[in-house]
């Protein structure tokens, strides 16, 4: 819900480039590249550029964090989420190409710390995978399988979608006050984790 909140309210801010959904972004600017249309390249590869460097940040925080063997690492590397998302909530009323630097980094970041739910790798960020293993499950189901984790692909499917339209609802409504959806949603997973952090065991589940 987070990730598509974010996805949508950038997009209806932030001159209609994606902050989360990076594949469409890079199908996207293939297309303006061929038209020449310079402005929006480089808008896209800003988006594009962010998120692989928050993805990148992201990372390297979570495993310096998990190489120290400590319980919390989630909280640190989702604070600096909320830190992107603030400024950029602070800044948006008068947007700005640059400005797609801060949500796009936090989603990067978002997708290096939520990688997993128990047994099963997850994608937050993005849901081509989510909708492909969801559809992967459901086949096996109805060809005498198990069905599996299909609903929490579908699930987290649905999640991004929700949260996209309440989101974009908020946005049309009340502008880049919206981005206050993703980051109280942020802080409450913060909270969760500063009360019950991840313990060693499960760490390496999640890892």
């Amino acid at each position: 819900m987070i990730a598509g909140s974010v996805d949508a309210i950038g997009y209806l801010l932030l001159f209609h480039v994606f902050t989360s959904h990076m594949s469409g972004n890079s199908v996207a600017v293939t297309i303006e590249l061929a038209q020449g249309d310079w402005g929006r390249v480089v808008d896209r590869s800003i988006s594009l550029a962010a998120f692989f460097a928050g993805s990148v940040v992201g990372y390297v925080g979570v495993y310096a964090i998990e190489r120290t063997q400590r319980a919390r690492w989630f909280s640190p590397i989702a604070g600096i989420e909320v830190v992107l998302l603030c400024v950029f909530l602070a800044m948006a009323s008068r947007p700005a190409p640059w400005m797609l630097l801060l949500p796009a980094a936090a989603m990067g970041i978002q997708t290096s710390v939520l990688r997993r739910a128990a047994h099963a790798s997850v994608h937050t960020t993005f849901v081509t995978g989510m909708i492909s293993d969801a559809a992967r499950r459901l086949a096996a189901f109805l060809t005498g399988g198990e069905l599996g984790d299909f609903w929490l692909y579908a699930g987290i499917w649905g999640a991004f979608i929700g949260g996209g339209i309440a989101g974009a609802a908020v946005e049309l409504h009340s502008g880049e006050l919206a981005l206050l959806i993703p980051i109280a949603g942020l802080l409450s997973l913060i909270g969760w984790d500063l009360a019950r952090p991840l313990d060693r065991e499960d760490r390496e589940v999640a890892g």
